[in-house]
């Protein structure tokens, strides 16, 4: 074999996770293995009711905090974070919308709450619903790690 046909290194970049493998010499049982922070990486680190549980009607008030940050390694664009209700811990066809929220352009490791006032609607139906903080995708934040765009309250709470 000719030195040009061997293979002196080879990587793989895994741009969701950061992870980034080198293998030097055909050794793919050994990679070597880094850990690479994603360039823009909205997140949303907690979220939390403000407004007691009793207090939750529908038609009323409801109060929220939300806190996102950036987990990369270069400056946000500003950005939105939807708050919804929903019975699943997720974001559905089903889950109701309540206010938006506008974030600022962050600073790479930055963090920055977010509060929001919104009505609970009057068309809602009674019952228990998680809290939900959702970063929403636009074009101009090139996000690849949208698993961390999105948090849920770990309990759900009573909306009579």
């Amino acid at each position: 074999q000719s030195d040009s046909t061997r293979t002196i290194w080879s990587s793989v970049y895994n741009n969701l996770t950061g992870e980034w493998r080198l293998c030097l010499e055909r050794n793919y049982d050994n990679p070597y293995t880094f850990s690479m922070p994603m360039v823009v990486d909205h997140a949303v680190g907690k979220i939390k009711l403000l407004t007691k549980p009793g207090e939750l009607e529908i038609g009323g008030k409801i109060r929220l905090l939300a806190q996102a940050r950036n987990a990369g390694i270069r400056p946000t664009a500003p950005a939105v974070i939807d708050f919804y209700l929903s019975k699943k811990k997720k974001v559905g066809k089903k889950s109701v919308l309540l206010k938006s929220g506008n974030v600022k352009a962050l600073p790479a490791g930055k963090k920055k709450k977010v509060k929001v006032s919104a009505n609970i609607p009057a068309n809602l139906k009674p019952g228990t619903y998680y809290l939900i903080a959702s970063f929403t995708p636009t074009t101009s934040n090139n996000d690849p790690n949208t698993q961390n765009n999105m948090r849920v309250t770990k309990k759900k709470y009573k909306i009579r």
